[in-house]
């Protein structure tokens, strides 16, 4: 693969526009001194034009972003799901937020859990969505464990259990962790709201159940893949296809000893799409790679 100097423009450009992000903290995990580290491993022109239009891609969620997408799950879709799944009805905005902390808000229908027990281990980040989102909206007496909301169940207290996620990328995760728990045998509504989601990785998944409901804030698809033909990043140079840029990283990932779930991601679904306290499995492994020769973008 060859890139001529005729295109360092584009990847000043790409370069300075991540510095910026950066230092409007937009990307607010990130230091301009960490961006420089991580560019410092490219050393030819076509490995800086592919790290350049790697920047160029990052779809990242900072704090505020992740405040924005919380209040919208509170104020329009889980109100909605409630409604529509004959639930819970919410008069207004005021109303059901004092609802979500009032002395009677154990009597609501409905509980907040985390995803965990998924090959014996805690989901991360489902317990840390969670915790930020009950301490910005709700009662904390409202999230309760499996065991606790298993007796809720029997009892007939509940009629539906809600759960958060950053994202579903392939889905197997969730799919895991719904028949450890049994939940699809239980006489239930189960609502499942990640920040994000593949179309039809959670399509695929909420198809499976009859009792699970997954509404994600945010879609994406095929077209956000790093490797598509949608990439205009990619689009630029005429005698290259996006598959000589993926043959090219795949490559550098190779020379550089770089190999986490076949460096194209969990699933091969090729994202760039970053939180500002963690990185998806689903993304490109060159984001979130490091050891002594190699400096670190993002954290996993």
């Amino acid at each position: 693969m060859n890139i001529d100097e005729r295109f360092d423009s584009i990847i000043d450009s790409f370069i300075e526009n991540a510095e910026l992000l950066i230092k409007f903290n937009y990307w607010d995990n990130l230091t301009v001194r960490k961006l420089h580290g991580w560019l410092s491993n490219f050393k030819s022109r076509e490995e800086k034009y592919l790290a350049a239009a790697i920047l160029n891609s990052i779809i990242f969620r900072s704090e505020k972003a992740k405040l924005a997408l919380s209040e919208n799950i509170f104020h329009i879709l889980l109100p909605q799901i409630l409604e529509e799944n004959d639930v819970y009805t919410i008069k207004n905005i005021k109303e059901w937020i004092n609802d979500l902390n009032g002395r009677s808000c154990r009597e609501l229908p409905f509980r907040f859990a985390a995803i965990n027990n998924v090959d014996g281990r805690a989901v991360k980040s489902g317990e840390v969505i969670l915790s930020a989102i009950q301490k910005q909206f709700f009662e904390s007496t409202l999230t309760v464990s499996l065991d606790a909301a298993n007796s809720l169940i029997e009892k007939g207290k509940i009629k539906a259990l809600i759960f958060f996620d950053d994202i579903i990328g392939t889905g197997t995760q969730f799919k895991t962790f719904y028949e450890k728990s049994l939940l699809s045998t239980k006489k239930i509504k189960v609502f499942y709201i990640p920040f994000v989601a593949v179309a039809n990785s959670y399509k695929d998944l909420e198809s499976e159940y009859e009792n699970l409901f997954i509404r994600p804030v945010e879609v994406i698809d095929a077209s956000h893949m790093f490797f598509s033909k949608n990439n205009i990043a990619l689009n630029v140079i005429d005698s290259l296809s996006h598959e000589d840029f993926k043959a090219f990283y795949l490559n550098l990932c190779r020379k550089n000893k770089i190999n986490i779930d076949g460096n194209l991601g969990k699933g091969n679904l090729e994202l760039t799409y970053v939180f500002n306290n963690s990185t998806p499995n689903n993304n490109l492994s060159i984001l979130v790679h490091h050891n002594d020769q190699w400096n670190q973008l993002f954290k996993r």
